[in-house]
């Protein structure tokens, strides 16, 4: 069997990308996301040597809430970075909160920004859908080589991708069974149609914990301080997974997760079907048609991730895969 679904490319502009944060509901999705919200509260106040009389820098501010984190932890001063008009409210907030004394709040993007000085630790939330989507990591990085110390710290400081196959009965049957019954009229004849055009594109759901048929395998792994968007914008990854089960084989699933080591204590983000509903929920790269494996049968994978050159925040992937026996 080979499957090699290519992913449309898309046509953005950059200020759109901004205005989209201006929407207050997308940072309120965000901040009620407490696996994600906590993660980075317990990173920063569980190491108070990293931050307390710490300068800080905080990128893709949006509402604040890291800003704020820092602050409790005993930062000295901390410059929030926000492009979009959300900034207005985050000083709105930094007021209400008598924090104006130790927060400063730059409506520019990280790239046109000058700081007075250099800083001791860099947060940012710039993880996207399915780590890389958004392309955020590339600001991260030019933030890291212009304003970070030598011995500065980044939160978090460690990015891993992971990919399984995985086999979701349920959720096949929930995406073609509206279909055959609609008001009393027969659909079924353009799920065929329905199916190439829905799943030809990444989809962002959750999936069950059962549904991985292996055990998922790294697909690639960085380091926030030392590594390039050059290193991590295009990459290919050849792995093979071995099923535990007999079962249909419905395509892909991926995650990622981050690690903040502090130098008190290290703590994980991950996305992973298993520790709960993020906001990031999981990337399904479905198979238009589906291939029955059998337990101990290995799929070998190869997957080619890079950025689009009809626009930055968005990536092409592509997937050759192919069974065989034990």
């Amino acid at each position: 069997m080979t499957e090699e679904p290519t992913k449309k490319r898309k046509v953005d502009k950059d200020a759109y990308y901004f205005d989209s944060y201006e929407y207050v509901s997308i940072h309120e999705e965000m901040l009620k996301d407490r696996i994600r919200t906590e993660a980075y509260q317990k990173a920063i106040l569980s190491n108070p040597d990293d931050f307390k009389d710490k300068v800080i820098l905080d990128v893709g501010a949006g509402t604040g809430i890291l800003s704020y984190f820092c602050v409790q932890a005993g930062a000295k001063k901390v410059y929030a970075i926000e492009a979009s008009n959300i900034a207005g409210l985050m000083r709105m907030i930094v007021k209400a909160n008598n924090m104006d004394d130790k927060i400063t709040v730059i409506e520019q993007k990280v790239e046109d920004i000058e700081l007075p000085e250099k800083v001791d630790v860099i947060v940012s939330e710039w993880m996207g859908y399915f780590l890389l989507y958004e392309s955020m990591f590339e600001s991260i990085a030019h933030a890291r080589d212009k304003f970070l110390k030598p011995e500065g710290k980044m939160y978090p400081s460690k990015a891993t991708m992971y990919l399984a196959p995985f086999t979701d009965p349920d959720y096949i049957r929930d995406k073609t069974a509206f279909w055959k019954d609609v008001y009393g009229i027969d659909y079924s004849c353009i799920i065929p149609y329905v199916v190439k055009k829905d799943w030809e594109e990444p989809i962002i759901d959750p999936i069950p914990p059962q549904a991985p048929i292996s055990f998922p395998q790294s697909i690639l792994t960085f380091d926030c301080k030392t590594s390039s968007w050059d290193s991590v914008k295009d990459f290919k990854s050849i792995n093979k997974f071995k099923s535990m089960v007999d079962g249909e084989l419905h395509g892909y699933v991926g995650w990622f997760d981050v690690l903040f080591e502090g130098s008190n204590e290290t703590i994980t983000l991950s996305t992973s079907p298993t520790t709960g509903d993020t906001h990031w929920k999981q990337t399904i790269f479905m198979f238009t048609e589906t291939a029955s494996i059998k337990q101990d049968e290995v799929v070998s994978c190869e997957i080619h991730m890079r950025n689009d050159q009809v626009n930055k925040r968005f990536f092409d992937i592509s997937f050759r895969c192919s069974l065989r026996d034990k």
